[in-house]
Parts: structure tokens; sequence; C-alpha cells
């Protein structure tokens, strides 16, 4: 699909992580010190520099946020399914306390809880330049949706539909989905939401192809916006904050799969 508003750039690197994966799970000494894997780990680090050197001032973000730009969303209070009496998805407290930790690093609130309305957010991320949604994803209705506190005014439910519809002035948009009981959040559940989410606007978007374990995952988004509040260049914070969490979680699941479209 092609967005007539963006300027296209493939990012091999991040698209080159989840490849990654099938080699070995001592990445991490492979990076550091020669082995029988230093093939694949020089591979890795050349990916990395040519995609550094070739960002441009387009991809960058900016140091200083208004308030108002920023859109930290974690754990919300989980919506009730479409014919059920009560939630049947489980809270998230590693995305609420990831959540707040992001806000702290840039100096605003987190939006959590029963705070994190689908109204509430709706109103907030047309103006916002970072958007951080962590929170449940799941297939509804043969769509993708992410799981917001309800309210009287609406069901919590926020479809691609709902967001293709959207005029985002977003920089960046991270999708941090939880695990659910229900059933795995695909892959392609995921790429259709980082879809809409261009459609509507965003300059990229970074996502998982899968479920990560919960504190890992808060680990490495942690992480990123630590790396990314130093140094705007988005592709240099993610690349740093995978390393970091190699080295914590050695298992590829933790870090392979994350995606990136757009601008990088």
């Amino acid at each position: 699909m092609i967005f007539p508003h963006q300027i296209y750039r493939v990012t091999s690197f991040v698209l080159s992580i989840s490849i990654l994966s099938l080699f070995s799970s001592n990445l991490t000494t492979a990076l550091d010190k020669p082995s029988i894997s230093r093939k694949n780990s020089y591979l890795f680090t050349q990916i990395e520099r040519l995609n550094s050197q070739q960002l441009s001032n387009s991809a960058r973000i900016a140091h200083n946020f208004k308030d108002d730009e920023l859109l930290i969303v974690g754990n919300p209070t989980v919506p009730r399914l479409p014919g059920e009496k009560t939630p049947q998805l489980l809270p998230i407290p590693g995305a609420e306390e990831e959540a707040k930790a992001i806000a702290k690093i840039f100096k605003t609130q987190a939006i959590t809880g029963n705070a994190a309305t689908e109204t509430a957010i709706l109103r907030k991320i047309t103006q916002a330049k970072i958007i951080h949604l962590a929170a449940h994803v799941i297939e509804l209705n043969n769509s993708n949706a992410i799981a917001l506190a309800p309210s009287d005014r609406d069901d919590g439910w926020l479809s691609s539909a709902d967001i293709q519809k959207l005029h985002l002035k977003a920089d960046l948009v991270v999708l941090r989905a939880g695990k659910t009981a229900l059933g795995k959040i695909t892959g392609d559940g995921v790429m259709g939401l980082s879809r809409a989410f261009m459609v509507a606007g965003a300059e990229s978007v970074i996502a998982s192809l899968w479920e990560v374990d919960d504190m890992a995952m808060s680990f490495l988004m942690t992480n990123f916006y630590k790396n990314l509040s130093k140094n705007p260049d988005k592709a240099d914070a993610l690349r740093k904050a995978i390393l970091e969490t190699m080295k914590k979680y050695p298992n590829p699941e933790d870090w392979a799969g994350f995606i990136s479209i757009g601008l990088l």
C-alpha cells in the first residue's frame, strides 16, 4: 500500500532483526567476541551502520516537546468483548509501569487505567508527535483493535477503521501489545494497525510482530525512549535498546520481532 503523503525508504535494519532470530540465541556474545556466528554478527553491525548513515533530518525527532505533543498510554482498564458481561482480558501491570517511566523521561504524565478511555485518547492523539500505546491488541469483528478503557461515550475499542479516519501529526507511533489469553496476536494484525496509523498520517510506526514477555518488553521500550531523549535518531535509539535487551534477555523471542514502517 502506498501512502501519498509519505516519502518512503526501506528500513532494512529493523526488518533484519526478525531474521536474526533464525541464527542463534547467542548473538549477544557474537557481537562482542569472535565465534562461529561472527559472520552473522558482522552483517548485523554493517546493516546498522548503513541505516544510521542514510538517515535524513526528517527521520529524526526533536528533543523538546510540549505536553500536548506527547501521548503515553499504558494498561488501560480493559473493555468488555461484544456479547460478554465481564472483561475477558487481564491487566498489563508492566505496561503501566513502563508508560509512567517513559512519561517521566519526557517530563509529562502517562494516561493509564480508567483515564485511558477511547474518548480521552482520541482527544489528544491528533496533536501528538509521539504516540505510545501499551495495551491489548486483538482481532475483533474481522478487524484489529486496541483495547482502551470504556466510558459512557464509547465501548473502548479503537479499530483500524477508526484509526484510518484520523489526521495525525505523529513523528512516531509505538504499538506495544500485551499478551492475551484469547489467542495469539498475529503479525498480520499488528501490520494492519501499523498501516492504519500510516494512512492516518504517522511518519513512522514501531511494533512487535509477536507477543513478548511483559518485563522484557518494558525493559526494551524504556531503554528505547531513554536513548531517544538523548539522541533523536530513532534507528540508533532502537538499535541500542535491542542490544541492551539482548544482554539481559538473550531469548530471541524477546527482542527479534520488532518491525518499523516509514521513516526511521
